[in-house]
């Protein structure tokens, strides 16, 4: 064993590691930081109380902080009571974000109940644990379980003062959320990637299972409408799961599978910002358009060729099972 006292700093293959301690143990390899660690590379910053670092000839290479860990990278933010990264080549491949393990955690790792969270871009997930991949260095997917829950905030430009709490974010909940990212046209940028902005991805689809529910923000057919001053249209529906497809930001289509309801609603023509809680809250003076989530072209038949149709981002809203 190498042991080390009172602000240490190390310096191994690109990565630089700071404690109040360490460790090193030769026969397993093994390097134990111990107290406010941190350790940096030209791709990311890992904290916690305590991180050890694994390293095993001819496989992965393992990081593992613990209570209070946070990793930083160009793309991704992620903060947990334990987070695993699996190192090929100093690039993360796969990074795991969960409650403190162990059968027995100590009183201090008990403090930390925490709920792990990532953060990338506009977007933000939240669930008992959170996986990710991102083969080559480009994030791909991230599989959150127990509870989970997918934030956007990349339409925010459609908010007004009047909107209620529920309405500021688009989000979407169910027992699992899978997210699954793509590159967009200056190449990838992942966890462990060497980019230069982390704006060169974007959500390509989020699917939802168990209990799913989704709530979205959409521009109001009122041609006369301004975004950010008269309020938007509201859509949100429930159903054993739920996949959306986003292209640039926005939602491209929806499919919902199993038994099935929800409601859109649309502000009337001339609706204010001021009326705009009353119209959504449901109050007895309510001015919204309200319509259940179903076959757009049964929706038509049924309010007749003159009723206004639905909105563009629900033409290809499908759905399969019972109705």
């Amino acid at each position: 064993y190498l042991t080390s006292t009172g602000n240490t700093v190390i310096e191994r293959d690109s990565l630089t590691a700071f404690a109040d301690n360490a460790v090193y143990d030769r026969g397993t390899d093994e390097l134990l930081l111990d107290g406010e660690a941190r350790v940096e590379s030209s791709t990311y910053d890992l904290v916690g109380q305590t991180i050890i670092m694994t390293s095993t000839e001819g496989e992965s290479d393992e990081v593992r902080a613990r209570i209070e860990a946070i990793l930083t990278s160009e793309s991704l933010h992620v903060s947990a009571p334990e987070i695993v990264m699996y190192l090929d080549q100093g690039a993360v491949q796969n990074l795991v974000a969960i409650p403190i393990s162990g059968d027995e955690p100590s009183p201090q790792e008990a403090i930390d109940v925490s709920r792990p969270i990532a953060t990338a871009d506009d977007f933000e997930l939240t669930a008992d644990s959170l996986e990710m991949t991102s083969p080559s260095g480009a994030l791909e997917r991230i599989f959150a379980s127990g509870s989970a829950r997918s934030v956007s905030h990349a339409r925010d430009s459609l908010n007004v003062e009047s909107l209620p709490s529920y309405a500021l974010t688009d989000w979407l909940e169910g027992d699992t959320v899978v997210v699954t990212f793509k590159p967009r046209s200056r190449g990838p940028v992942g966890v462990g990637s060497t980019g230069e902005s982390d704006a060169d991805y974007e959500v390509e689809q989020i699917v939802a299972r168990v209990g799913a529910r989704s709530f979205y923000r959409l521009l109001s057919t009122d041609s006369l409408a301004q975004v950010g001053i008269d309020p938007p249209a509201l859509h949100y529906v429930v159903g054993d799961e739920i996949t959306i497809h986003m292209n640039a930001g926005e939602v491209e289509a929806m499919e919902v599978l199993g038994q099935s309801e929800g409601l859109h609603l649309e502000p009337l023509s001339g609706t204010t910002n001021a009326a705009a809680s009353d119209s959504i809250g449901g109050s007895p003076t309510d001015s919204t358009s309200v319509s259940p989530t179903r076959d757009p072209a049964a929706a038509q038949d049924d309010r007749g060729a003159d009723a206004t149709p639905n909105p563009p981002s629900l033409q290809s809203l499908s759905r399969r099972g019972r109705p």
